[in-house]
Order: structure tokens, then C-alpha cells, then sequence
């Protein structure tokens, strides 16, 4: 699952980035999906998560000290 293999690399990592393929072609907003799925890779050890597939720069977050992009 996600959830563990996040956490085995944490445990063998300095940093864990976890890429996503997510989001609505060239909106440039975050989903409140998005929003959800990526405080969960942060809750579960994501240092940094990189959202990909809208083909247009979106939102940066900073949430507990990572950044969800």
C-alpha cells in the first residue's frame, strides 16, 4: 500500500518525494481531493509531494513543515 511503502522509505530516506499524477487539465487550482490525498502523503511520511498532469503551474502548500505541490 501507499501508506507502507511511504513509511519503509522514511525509515531508509533523509527526504521521501512522492510524484502524482493528479489534477484537471490546465486548471491551476488544487481539488479538494487533491487537498485531502496530499495531507495524507504527508501524514504518512512525504517530506515533499509533486503533483504532475495539468500541463500549468498550480498551487504550492506548506502543511506540517512539507510542501504539497
Amino acid at each position: 500500500t501507499m501508506p507502507a511503502a511511504i513509511r519503509a522509505a522514511r525509515k531508509r530516506a533523509d527526504w521521501v518525494l512522492v510524484s502524482v499524477h493528479w489534477g484537471r487539465e490546465l486548471y491551476t487550482g488544487a481539488t479538494p481531493k487533491q487537498k485531502r490525498l496530499g495531507h495524507r502523503l504527508v501524514d504518512w511520511g512525504a517530506d515533499v509531494v509533486i503533483g504532475h498532469h495539468t500541463h500549468c503551474m498550480g498551487p504550492v502548500e506548506k502543511y506540517r513543515g512539507s510542501l504539497i505541490h
